[in-house]
């Protein structure tokens, strides 16, 4: 029989008794939390860009998205295809787009168990099984609709299955599953993600650094190599095909890293996420790579001790999970210094692998110091709530804008003639929008020239009474907000709502405030025209009929139009007068706060300028007198003004009579 005896099989190393009563039902409960935690408020959470993109790019001709996986989304396709295929059969809302994502974090729970039992004890498995379900940071990558949660269950099954092919004696019957399990799963995380490379290369250098070790067999890494061959071969037929383009493609949002910041950036990440912040978080690093070392230490030792027994495969275990930690680390930072290319989601393979180790360390830990343990669990456990509390309350760590709150709100108000402008092409707003509402986007590219975006704006101001816009200042779009500044000097501002994360404007062009405006028509020093105004309150339009309280403020919106070029820089005076001339309520500014002075403005050019003027808390009651006028600062030099027939009206206008009523 081949084997060895029973005794023998039992003490080999990932061949230890199995306890249904003691093992399996914690490993079920486990990996229910695992999917309990994952699945807490799956759809409630609002897609992120790229969740969004990878919707809209997974729906494009097939030839088209291969085409576009070269440059545009530069990737392995095995997710995309998959993606593709799950949108087809199940659609397309947030929780369907996820839902692959938690599959994979669910199934890492069971995994990590298998790879920790067979690896060191089956209490290591269960405790790196426990950690693995509650990670803030893998928790997030499974609420995400990208790749990463299934590049770390991929991953984390290639190494499993390495420890089983490491398992096979040189005497014992060839298992076929097994192979056909390491293809599989090595193959898919190297078509998950070009990342995939540096684990299965890991696992590679793992495996190798144990041959050298220990008395190398030419059969065992002949089949090996011949496995990697296998694994490879789909990825390198991809890469014939895609390769150049991946070569030249350059990620502009990434920033160079240190080795130091990223080593401190990935033991966050896998200790309590990147949903925590503050300046003790250094404590919950240190506890979890303390743990983690420990691991390590302990599965050397052990090694140590096998090697004396003379039992090899032991220390091949070891050594390919050691360099299933290490090597990925090292890779990263060496492709890091040729160009940025790391953030903390690429290497989601290692994170089991880390927390493996922490929880061997941890069982080390617990058999010599209990009370020590308890106290660091403790620990632990408080900075991953605190990380996934912040993660589902705080809106500074949600995981994207609430573009849905937005459309929703824009359908709701959405009148005729209406029109959305994006000044940074998020792909989450056509998503939320389903066609309903239309929409443009400008800067249409980047770069961008200025003039080309004022005279887009100019046209569409002329085409729609009302412009709907969410500025957002992207570095790599619209940075200086030229849209938002163009509307907010040529159109009526009249609403401005927050969600988290954005703000949405809603502006009224001149063919509607031309409209609904008070007429005016009054000229200061022949080239300035005031063609009307508007009086609101609390930012809506103050009636004819309507009073005003002591300690309220109004507001005022000028229209005004440049008939030539003015000379000078002007600021704008508004006073309110009680009965007996007395000012009660003053506000003096340049045009649009200073941001767009009279000597800048062109001929023809309409502008849109508006004012808050606190009323005096003491105003007794009365019609009180609303007066605006120009003057030349420092000098205090009122400018004339006439009506448009050329009557001179003085050095000031009277707006309007307001009643302010008695204080409450």
């Amino acid at each position: 029989m081949n084997g060895g005896s029973l005794s023998q099989r039992m003490t080999m190393p990932g061949r230890a008794e199995w306890h249904p009563a003691r093992e399996l039902w914690p490993v079920v409960g486990i990996t229910l939390l695992a999917f309990t935690l994952g699945s807490f408020r799956l759809g409630s959470i609002g897609l992120r860009g790229d969740e969004a993109f990878v919707f809209f790019f997974c729906r494009w001709p097939l030839a088209e998205m291969i085409a576009g996986l070269r440059s545009v989304d530069p990737h392995p396709p095995l997710y995309h295809l998959l993606l593709r295929g799950w949108m087809a059969c199940l659609g397309t809302g947030e929780i369907t787009l996820r839902f692959p994502s938690l599959l994979a974090h669910t199934l890492l729970a069971p995994l990590v168990y298998a790879v920790g039992r067979r690896w060191q004890s089956a209490r290591a498995g269960l405790w790196g099984a426990a950690l693995v379900a509650i990670n803030p940071f893998l928790l997030w990558q499974a609420q995400d609709a990208r790749m990463y949660a299934l590049l770390a269950a991929w991953s984390l099954a290639c190494l499993w299955y390495t420890l089983r092919v490491l398992a096979i004696r040189v005497n014992d019957p060839d298992r076929p599953g097994v192979y056909a399990g390491y293809v599989l799963t090595a193959a898919s995380a190297l078509l998950m993600h070009y990342y995939g490379m540096l684990f299965v290369a890991g696992v590679n250098v793992g495996f190798f650094a144990g041959q050298l070790s220990t008395s190398r067999s030419g059969h065992k890494i002949r089949r090996w190599l011949l496995l990697q061959a296998l694994a490879v071969a789909p990825l390198a037929v991809w890469l014939i095909y895609a390769g150049r383009s991946l070569l030249g493609h350059e990620k502009d949002w990434i920033r160079a890293v240190s080795l130091p910041d990223m080593i401190y950036r990935l033991l966050r990440a896998f200790s309590v996420g990147t949903t925590f912040s503050g300046q003790q978080t250094w404590l919950w690093v240190v506890a979890s790579a303390a743990l983690c070392l420990l691991g390590l230490i302990a599965s050397w030792q052990r090694v140590t001790r096998a090697i004396r027994a003379t039992r090899g495969p032991i220390l091949q275990q070891a050594a390919v999970m050691t360099a299933a930690l290490v090597v990925p680390l090292i890779g990263a930072f060496l492709i890091s210094l040729w160009r940025p290319a790391f953030e903390e989601r690429y290497l989601v393979s290692v994170a089991p692998v880390y927390l493996l180790f922490a929880a061997h360390g941890m069982v080390r830990l617990q058999s010599r110091y209990p009370l020590l343990a308890i106290s660091v669990i403790i620990f632990l456990a408080g900075g991953i709530f605190c990380s996934l509390y912040s993660y589902h309350a705080l809106p500074a760590y949600a995981k994207s804008p609430d573009w849905r709150g937005v459309m929703a709100y824009v359908r709701s108000q959405q009148q005729a003639g209406d029109l959305l402008i994006l000044n940074y092409p998020d792909p989450t707003q056509e998503y939320y929008n389903g066609g309903y509402t239309p929409f443009a986007l400008l800067p249409a590219a980047y770069p961008f020239a200025e003039t080309d975006v004022v005279a887009s704006l100019q046209a569409l101001a002329e085409a729609h009474p009302r412009l709907w816009l969410v500025p957002v200042r992207a570095n790599n779009w619209d940075r200086e907000g030229v849209v938002e500044h163009w509307l907010s000097r040529h159109a009526d501002r009249v609403a401005e709502k927050a969600f988290a994360g954005l703000r949405l404007q809603l502006y009224e062009t001149a063919q509607r405030y031309q409209e609904i405006m008070t007429p005016v028509d009054a000229v200061w020093g022949e080239r300035i025209r005031l063609r009307g105004f508007a009086l609101r309150l609390e930012d809506e339009p103050l009636e004819a009929t309507a009073s005003l309280s002591p300690g309220a403020t109004l507001q005022l919106v000028l229209y005004w139009q440049a008939l030539a070029p003015p000379a000078k820089s002007y600021t704008v005076f508004t006073h309110l007068l009680d009965p007996q001339g007395v000012l009660r309520g003053q506000k003096d500014a340049p045009p649009l706060t200073g941001s767009y002075p009279t000597d800048l403005w062109q001929a023809g050019e309409q502008i849109v300028d508006r004012y808050d003027i606190p009323l005096d808390f003491t105003a007794p009651p009365g019609e009180y007198v609303l007066e605006i006028g120009l003057y030349e600062w420092p000098a205090n030099q009122r400018l004339a003004v006439a009506d448009s027939a050329g009557r001179a009206l003085g050095d000031h206008l009277i707006l309007a009579r307001i009643t302010v009523k008695s204080a409450e």
